[in-house]
């Protein structure tokens, strides 16, 4: 019997299940997706299932989310991308990994040649609080909030920058709820000007204003690969919505962008309006919780008359929900 995939979700397994799994994949050549997030693996679990992932030629996906790997479990990790051909899927949400496991990740992505997810978003310290030793899952937000704590600084962004201008495999980077600011959104807006590969970008909750979306906007309009843009829960404003309109005059790629609570009024709603009359590759377009009004609102409406291609724009206009479909 061939098993494909195996999850344990939540268990509890610790280091000593994961070093038992790892022993398991020594032998093992058929399983090829591995779920085991939330168990409190800590560096040494991390570390065990590094080493076979050096050898494994099997497992596509590996889901380690929640499990506190901390920098030299991340680091293992990095070492055995290096070695390993196969995996496809990585998922390290929701870790406490600093500067160093995260220099040591992107570090491996200058030659591996198989990883085409990679997902660092929310990397936390959350285990300064000693009160949270034995938290359970909770939304990101949360732990943002609470300890307004994050670890990929504008160092590690500027790393990441460097070795997504080599690397060819990467498609799908995650890094939300990481509190990279201006400085490292204005410093990935560069890569995705020489950039090919990648295909989808989630930059969320990142304390992002009108500054570096005016520098992402100057992206897109060089940029040929992406097509999908995650920027909500920042800060970009009218501004900032203007200036990723001017963009969307000239791209001819991006399909999905959400600018959901951003901040966002009439004035920048007009102005996306007049841009995706002459935009037609653009397909959704997220503007839930912003503050538009009546001018706004109807700008959007208009759009739908000329625009073929946009399949639904959705938007709040209090105390309701509108919703434009294209049929």
């Amino acid at each position: 019997m061939h098993i494909f995939m195996c999850s344990s979700i939540a268990n509890d397994i610790g280091e000593k299940g994961a070093s038992a799994l790892a022993e398991a994949l020594e032998i093992n050549t058929s399983l090829q997706n591995l779920d085991i997030s939330d168990n409190h693996i800590l560096s040494n679990g991390a570390i065990s299932l590094a080493k076979v992932l050096k050898m494994n030629v099997s497992l596509q996906s590996l889901n380690l989310q929640h499990n506190r790997i901390a920098d030299d479990g991340a680091s293992a990790i990095a070492e055995a991308l290096k070695m390993n051909t196969n995996l496809q899927n990585l998922n390290l949400a929701f870790n406490y990994i600093g500067d160093k496991g995260i220099g040591a990740l992107v570090e491996s992505l200058k030659t591996n040649r198989s990883l085409q997810n990679l997902d660092l978003s929310c990397i936390l310290n959350i285990c300064r609080n000693k009160a949270y030793h034995n938290f359970s899952f909770e939304p990101c937000a949360y732990f943002i909030f609470s300890f307004i704590a994050t670890d990929i600084t504008t160092l590690g962004i500027s790393v990441l920058a460097e070795v997504l201008k080599l690397n060819t495999s990467l498609h799908v980077l995650d890094i939300g709820y990481n509190n990279i600011t201006d400085d490292g959104a204005s410093i990935l807006a560069e890569v995705l000007k020489i950039n090919t590969n990648l295909q989808n970008l989630d930059i969320s909750t990142n304390d992002i204003t009108k500054k570096s979306a005016s520098a992402l906007a100057e992206a897109l309009k060089m940029n040929t690969s992406l097509q999908i843009l995650n920027i909500e829960y920042n800060d970009i404003t009218n501004d900032g919505a203007s200036a990723l309109a001017e963009a969307l005059k000239i791209n001819t790629t991006l399909r999905n962008l959400n600018l959901n609570y951003n901040d966002i009024g009439d004035k920048g709603a007009i102005a996306l309006a007049e841009a995706l009359k002459m935009n037609t590759s653009l397909q959704n377009l997220d503007l839930i919780k912003n503050n538009l009004g009546e001018k706004g609102a109807s700008a959007l409406a208009e759009v739908q008359i000329v625009n073929k291609s946009l399949t639904i724009i959705i938007f709040k206009l209090k105390p309701f929900y509108i919703f434009f479909c294209q049929k």
